[in-house]
């Protein structure tokens, strides 16, 4: 009795946190291995400040943990931007997402730019403030400008910008 009380309490967190590393999800039975742990299940992660973010149009920063933040369906060399941290805040690049891709999702457009940037996310494991302008740093906020040199400039990226509150 005991030892199932045991199993069906590691079978609530391995549910709760998505799974450790390697284990099954014993609700789906699909391992976890490369897959982020869900995003809406709350993370204690120090606030971030915004030089704790690297922007890079050039490919992956060493050193930093990144991810690739590339748009398919946007022909200007968007294959080698990535967005890096100097420490790991679980972030995930949803190139297709939805409007309810999460509670922890920013959406990322460029209005002037191309119509496949109208589903893009940035989604971190837990609310650490991120917010996207698409006209300029948002005031009150730090900003780290986001760009592709090679997009036209009536697509106007040299005003776009990932913040974070101050």
């Amino acid at each position: 009795m005991h030892m199932k009380h045991g199993l069906l309490s590691l079978a609530l967190v391995v549910s709760l946190v998505g799974c450790a590393e390697g284990l099954p999800n014993l609700e789906t039975g699909n391992s976890a291995v490369g897959e982020p742990a869900p995003l809406s299940e709350p993370q204690l992660i120090q606030p971030a400040a915004i030089s704790e973010f690297h922007w890079s149009y050039n490919g992956i920063i060493a050193g930093k943990t990144c991810i690739a933040m590339h748009e398919p369906d946007d022909p200007y060399a968007w294959e080698d931007n990535y967005l890096c941290t100097d420490r790991d805040f679980r972030l995930t690049w949803l190139n297709a997402g939805a409007a309810n891709s999460g509670p922890n999702c920013t959406r990322m457009f460029e209005d002037s730019g191309l119509a496949a940037w109208d589903n893009n996310f940035l989604c971190a494991a837990s609310d650490i403030g991120l917010r996207w302008s698409n006209a300029g740093p948002i005031a009150g906020m730090q900003c780290l400008k986001i760009n592709e040199p090679s997009e036209p400039t009536e697509y106007t990226w040299e005003d776009n910008y990932l913040c974070l509150p101050q």
